[in-house]
């Protein structure tokens, strides 16, 4: 029931074009794991009506990585300590989705899973979630690169190449990050290779996630 730790840097591309120069940087390829891998990723984040989830600083999507396939997932808000981002993060394969994959859930079409479970938990206080509906807070497009490298030290990332939109309400927000997630081995060790690539690239680190550009998009910060 604790979840998994996350931890993560994000880094901000102003120009898509930065994602070529990565891609042929020698000093990767030495690291690289496999070849790069092209995903399309739509993304919707769910809440109550009353914004119960944002209540308890959890937030929860429903991802479809391809056609077919739906992860419904939670993340706690968690905390970043010099760029590196620490979340405890719980997921499950979603057995029965919506019809329409932009239409809301309801808690029976939740199979029981580790998600589930943590919902049962939040919303113990009210007597149950059993008539709880949850509706699209935002949504996010995103086209995605990834690849896992391995350090020196054999600990193991994975880098993510995002480009796409995310859109609350009426309001959009065009989006370029380079994403460095710890995936085995020493944080130590990742925060080095993350903190190296920066340097190099001339990046900063992202001040919001996709989450928080979301609600400040739905004045919700």
């Amino acid at each position: 029931m604790g979840g998994t730790v996350e931890e993560e840097i994000k880094l901000v591309v102003s120009a898509k074009k930065k994602f070529n120069q990565i891609k042929l940087d020698h000093l990767l390829e030495k690291q690289a794991v496999g070849e790069w891998v092209n995903n399309s990723m739509l993304t919707i984040y769910l809440d109550t009506s009353n914004r119960y989830l944002l209540k308890k600083r959890v937030a929860m999507r429903l991802r479809e990585p391809e056609p077919g396939v739906c992860i419904l997932g939670m993340k706690g808000f968690g905390s970043v300590i010099n760029g590196v981002a620490k979340r405890l993060e719980w997921e499950q394969n979603l057995t029965n989705p919506p019809k329409s994959f932009y239409s809301s859930l309801h808690y029976s079409d939740i199979s029981k899973g580790v998600v589930k479970d943590k919902l049962d938990m939040l919303f113990y206080d009210l007597g149950g979630v059993e008539d709880l509906t949850f509706t699209t807070l935002m949504k996010t497009s995103i086209e995605r690169q990834t690849r896992q490298f391995v350090l020196a030290d054999g600990s193991r990332v994975e880098m993510a190449l995002d480009w796409g939109i995310v859109q609350a309400g009426e309001r959009e927000s065009v989006i370029g990050e380079v994403e460095i997630e710890k995936i085995s081995g020493s944080s130590q060790s990742f925060s080095l290779f993350a903190r190296e690539f920066m340097g190099r690239y001339g990046l900063s680190s992202a001040e919001n996630s996709k989450f928080t550009i979301g609600l400040n998009l739905l004045g919700l910060t």
